[in-house]
């Protein structure tokens, strides 16, 4: 199955040298916050043919971060 995903990147200005890496952070929304670990997976690149691959990783409620003050599950709270 493939996926197609929208990414927007923040420009540098930078010149890495072989050997050295580039930290790509995949977090699941579009606002910018410092996501939880839960929020980033694995993922390979192939430059020659410009393909990014990501794995599908499923989580549960409990695998995800959740604010101590918000209520979740229940009728009428928020689920997370």
């Amino acid at each position: 199955q493939t996926v197609v995903g929208k990414m927007e990147f923040m420009a540098m200005d930078i010149f890495l040298e072989e050997g050295e890496s580039i930290v790509i952070t995949m977090s699941q929304t579009g606002r910018d916050y410092v996501p939880s670990p839960a929020a980033a997976g694995g993922y390979s690149i192939n430059w020659a043919e410009s393909t990014l691959t990501l794995p599908i990783v499923k989580r549960t409620c409990d695998d995800l971060f959740q604010v101590p003050m918000i209520e979740y599950g229940g009728e009428g709270q928020r689920v997370c």
